[in-house]
Order: C-alpha cells, then structure tokens, then sequence
C-alpha cells in the first residue's frame, strides 16, 4: 500500500515517468505565451495611440481649411472638404451637415448642388440610424428634434 501512495501525485493520478518534464515545458510554454501577450498589447497601444495621432491629424487639417474659409467664404470645395473630414474621419455628422447647409448659401455650381445633395442625403441617413439606435436609450439627445429646428435657422 505504501508503494502505491508513492506513485500517486497530489491529485490522486498515477505518476507517469518524465512528468517533471511536462511541468517544466508546460511552464516554459506559459512563459512564451506571457511574453506573446505582452507584444500583442504593446502593439495594440501603438496602434490606438496611431488612431489617435491620426484624429489629430484630421482636426488640425480641419482647423486650417476653417482658417481657408474665412479667408475665402465663397469657396465651396472648402467647405466639402471639410464636411467630409468631419463626416468620415472624425465622426461628426452634425458639423458635417451644418457645413453642407453652409455650401447651399455660397450659390454652387450645378455639379456642386448636386455633390451637397447626394453627401446631406448620406449625412442625414447616418444622423437618422443613429437616431434610431439611441431612441431605445432613455436620457440620450433627440437628434431629429436638434436636426429639424437647426434646418428651420
């Protein structure tokens, strides 16, 4: 009986030959797989940090054709830009749209009205899913209600 208590590890399971091995690869592979982890998350930083850099690309180039439509109000391919900027790379629709009722009031070319046409459409579709999603959540802004009374000044 004594020998066989001697071939049973703590969890009650038959020693096998070489098993101190297995712990030790077993541990070795833990180790990898920790310094794996930790490469992953510094990369995952590098990358949201580089998401963040390249926000702050968008906003500085934001402000500088801001600063080009003050110099040159009747300029609409400024304010496209622009509202593309603020649509697509900083998720703003709200600016975006509001640049786009801006174009409408510099008399625009027809190729020009109808680019504010089809890009206030995609603006306004977006504005409306996210409307949507956030109904079902109480205490959130009313972004048709903020759209329809900013169209009416």
């Amino acid at each position: 009986m004594s020998r066989k208590k001697s071939q049973l590890n703590i969890a009650g399971s038959p020693e096998k030959p070489g098993g101190q091995s297995k712990i030790k690869s077993w541990l070795e592979n833990k180790k990898k797989m920790k310094s794996i982890e930790e490469k992953f998350n510094q990369l995952y930083d590098s990358v949201r940090d580089s998401k963040k850099m390249k926000k702050k690309w968008y906003r500085l180039l934001s402000i500088m054709i801001r600063e080009a439509i003050e110099r040159f109000p009747k300029h609409v391919d400024l304010k496209i830009i622009n509202a593309y900027i603020q649509k697509s790379k900083l998720n703003n629709e709200f600016k975006a749209i509001f640049e786009m009722m801006n174009c409408e009031l510099c008399e625009p070319n027809i190729h020009e009205q109808f680019m504010i046409f089809r890009k206030k459409i995609e603006v306004e579709q977006t504005l409306l899913r996210e409307y949507q999603k956030s109904s079902t959540k109480p205490g959130t802004l009313d972004v048709k209600n903020v759209f329809n009374y900013e169209r009416i000044f």
